[in-house]
C-alpha cells in the first residue's frame, strides 16, 4: 500500500459576499435604507447558504436581524421627531395668535386712554380685530376638539384675558412680566402653555411653571412671582 498523500482536486468554496454585505449594512444604525439593504442581502446570503453554494448562513442571519432592528429603531426615532416637530409647530401657531391679540390690545389701549379691554368682545366691537378672527382659535382645539376657554357675546376663544391690571395702569407703567393673556394647560394636553406678557412678547412655560403661574394669577398675583423669581 502506497503512503503517497491523496491530493484533493475539489473546487474551493466561494465566499458568501451577500452575507458579508448584510452584516456590514446591519451595523450601520440609523443610516437611511441601510436596514432595508441588510435584510435584502441577508435573505440572499441565507438562501445561498441553504443551497450549499457557499457558507456564511449565520452571518447572513445576523445581518438580517440587525437590519430589522435598524429599521424599527429608525421608524421609532423618525416618529418621535415628527411628533415633537408637530407639537412645536402647534405651539408656535398659538404663540403667533397671542401676539396678534397683543397688538389688538395695544391698539385698543391707545384709543381708550390706556384702559385694557374688559373682554375679547371689545377687540371686535371696536374693530381692532375682524369678526370671526382665527387668532382666537388654538390649532389643537380646531373642530371642537377641546372646549373653548372663554365664550363672549361675539367671540369664542381658546385663550383667556387676564384681569385688568388697574394699579399698574394708574401708575402709567406695565411690568414686562405682567401676564396679559394666556391659554389653559388643556390646550396642549398639559405639556405647558403660552402666555402674552406686558412687553408684547409671548413665552412658552413648561407644565410645572405654568401651573404655578395659573395659581398666582387666580389669587390676583400679577405679575406672577414665579416669573419674577426665575
Amino acid at each position: 500500500m502506497s503512503d503517497t498523500p491523496v491530493i484533493d482536486y475539489g473546487t474551493k468554496a466561494r465566499k458568501n459576499l451577500a452575507a458579508a454585505a448584510s452584516l456590514v449594512f446591519g451595523l450601520m444604525l440609523f443610516v437611511p435604507l441601510a436596514g432595508v439593504a441588510a435584510i435584502i442581502f441577508g435573505r440572499r446570503g441565507m438562501r445561498a447558504a441553504r443551497d450549499r453554494v457557499v457558507g456564511g448562513y449565520r452571518m447572513a442571519r445576523a445581518g438580517a436581524v440587525l437590519g430589522a432592528v435598524n429599521v424599527i429603531l429608525t421608524v421609532i426615532v423618525a416618529t418621535a421627531y415628527g411628533v415633537r416637530e408637530y407639537r412645536a409647530s402647534r405651539q408656535r401657531l398659538c404663540a403667533n395668535n397671542l401676539k396678534q391679540i397683543g397688538l389688538a390690545i395695544l391698539y385698543y389701549t391707545n384709543e381708550n386712554r390706556g384702559r385694557y379691554p374688559p373682554t375679547f368682545d371689545h377687540l371686535v366691537i371696536t374693530n381692532q380685530l375682524p369678526p370671526g378672527s382665527p387668532v382666537f382659535a388654538c390649532p389643537n382645539c380646531a373642530g371642537g376638539a377641546k372646549k373653548p376657554a372663554w365664550v363672549g357675546t361675539v367671540v369664542t376663544s381658546n385663550y383667556i384675558l387676564a384681569p385688568e391690571p388697574m394699579p399698574w395702569l394708574k401708575w402709567g407703567m406695565i411690568p414686562t412680566d405682567l401676564v396679559v393673556a394666556f391659554e389653559p394647560l388643556s390646550n396642549h394636553d398639559g405639556r405647558g402653555m403660552n402666555v402674552l406678557l406686558g412687553d408684547g412678547h409671548v413665552e412658552w412655560l413648561d407644565a410645572a411653571l405654568a401651573a404655578r403661574v395659573l395659581t398666582e394669577i387666580r389669587s390676583n398675583q400679577n405679575p406672577p412671582p414665579s416669573l419674577l423669581n426665575r
